[in-house]
């Protein structure tokens, strides 16, 4: 009895801690301001971080994070607040050196990852848990540039401390590209990931073999200073495993000096130029002899003419309106009354200069 008694206590303690251990709130990490290998951490590491202003020395979460933080934790994206009113190593506050906005009933919420500018959060995004967590997940991934000339191939790759370049020919294949994704989210979120179609462009300045004949390449390329880069190549397509080889064997220094300066240069197209120019223009169509004839015969009335119209037509007005008009009206138009209203005499020829100025504009 005391057995089974026991046995039954100490099932629910094991119910109770699985209960702790799943419903515990995901740990919120408090960034103080001095501590610059925790903000290394927080904003150059390339990891995902949502972090949160606060009020005091490190700043109470916000309920929206602290809700936001479980789910986050399970995608991989770590929860933190700080103190965005104190001054960071650089000698500007939080809010001043990433220029930090208020919104009204919103908390200021930033998002770092993967090495890139760090952004504040959009009210939009935070109009719910759901929302918040969508957008973080989403910008969490490590996403492709697909670079299609030497100005792109410059800013999304070449201005970049590490760029894996993957050469593919024709459409990119998504396992591959799944596989490259996974292997920098493992451990290599500051490299960036670009690819280029070598079935429309040519990359001048890095002569590449293929021994597998799919036209597949891996180029990690480093930048050692403004102009200088040093590389590695590696035929594929490699799995997201041997992805992480090449690019830890890059940083043993297992890398040769670009001699050239990387151009691409779009694949040439003679048969669709050829077709194109070989086709002559349509000739212009010639204008119809009825048309011009008929323009020319058409002539505008004269000034005089149209004068001497607009006259009659006044001129009838006016005996309409004498007709219509009572004794009393026509004394006051001749000027033997003395209530006679001058501001709505204005206002009358005001009308009527709009009304004319109107059938001028329709004729």
């Amino acid at each position: 009895m005391y057995a089974r008694g026991a046995a039954a206590t100490l099932g629910a303690l094991a119910v109770l801690a699985l209960a702790y251990m799943v419903l515990q709130p995901a740990p919120i990490v408090l960034v103080d301001t001095s501590d610059t290998a925790l903000l290394d951490q927080v904003f150059l590491s390339g990891d995902p971080w949502l972090v949160a202003c606060g009020e005091g020395q490190y700043g109470t979460p916000p309920e929206l994070l602290s809700l936001a933080a479980p789910r986050l934790a399970k995608l991989g994206v770590s929860a933190a607040t700080i103190n965005c009113s104190a001054t960071l190593p650089s000698g500007k506050t939080v809010t001043k050196r990433f220029k930090l906005q208020e919104w009204s009933g919103k908390p200021r919420l930033l998002f770092a990852a993967n090495g890139r500018k760090v952004v504040q959060v959009m009210p939009s995004n935070m109009k719910s848990v759901e929302r918040l967590v969508t957008f973080a997940h989403s910008k969490s991934k490590v996403a492709a540039t697909a670079v299609t000339s030497t100005s792109s191939l410059q800013k999304a790759c070449l201005s970049r401390r590490q760029c894996l370049l993957q050469l593919h020919q024709g459409p990119a294949d998504r396992t591959v590209r799944a596989a490259a994704q996974a292997a920098l989210e493992a451990g290599y979120r500051t490299t960036v990931h670009a690819t280029l179609d070598l079935a429309k462009y040519r990359l001048k300045g890095l002569e590449v073999k293929s021994t597998s004949g799919n036209g597949d390449y891996y180029v990690v390329l480093r930048r050692q200073n403004d102009e200088e880069h040093v590389y590695a190549v590696q035929p594929g397509p490699l799995q997201s495993n041997q992805i992480s080889k090449l690019l830890a064997q890059s940083e043993t220094g297992a890398m040769q000096p670009l001699q050239k300066r990387l151009t691409i240069v779009p694949r040439s197209t003679k048969r669709g130029s050829a077709s194109r120019s070989s086709s002559p223009p349509s000739p212009p169509t010639p204008a119809s002899p009825k048309t011009a004839e008929t323009e020319s015969d058409a002539v505008p009335p004269s000034p005089s003419q149209h004068e001497q119209e607009r006259q009659r037509r006044r001129q009838m007005d006016d005996q309409d309106l004498i007709q219509e008009m009572t004794a009393e009206e026509m004394a006051r138009l001749a000027g033997d009354t003395e209530d006679w209203d001058a501001d709505e005499d204005d206002s009358l020829f005001e009308e009527e200069e709009e009304e004319e100025e109107e059938e001028v504009d329709l004729m």
